[in-house]
């Protein structure tokens, strides 16, 4: 982006970029603005939205990576992938995002995105179940 671009931040300012190409690999960028509307609690309270918001989006992660780790040495130990205990914990691991998705899209704004992807994730887990269900009677009639 080289030129000069308005940013409104959440209602409460608007800031201006300016940007021109030094060299080129080099680019400078002035921001100017009006901080006159933005007190100091206001700022105190956007920082602690998002502490939380962030240390909320940590903590699902850490538990969908539990899952996941979980997940990944029952497979690796595993002689087929089409076991129920895989299977159960694929599905933990596949609702484990679900909290993830939701802090992770709110917190970018992207909530239908991430909703999807997390729906489109469980919605595999669930036809691999099924997969595992036909390998389960193909085996009992062997």
């Amino acid at each position: 982006m080289i030129g000069e671009e308005k940013i409104d931040i959440d209602d409460i300012m608007s800031l201006i970029l300016k940007s021109k190409q030094i060299s080129e690999n080099k680019a400078q960028l002035d921001v100017t603005g009006d901080l006159s509307e933005l007190s100091v609690k206001e700022i105190k309270q956007e920082i602690a939205i998002e502490t939380v918001s962030a240390g909320l989006l940590l903590i699902c992660a850490a538990i969908f990576l539990t899952f996941a780790v979980s997940l990944s040495k029952e497979i690796e130990n595993s002689d087929s992938p089409f076991t129920s205990e895989i299977v159960r914990k694929a599905k933990a691991f596949g609702y484990s995002l679900i909290p993830y998705g939701v802090f992770g899209g709110v917190g970018n704004g992207s909530i239908f995105t991430t909703a999807l992807f997390v729906l489109v994730i469980i919605m595999l887990i669930n036809i691999f179940a099924y997969g595992a269900e036909l390998q389960k009677e193909s085996d009992e009639t062997l």
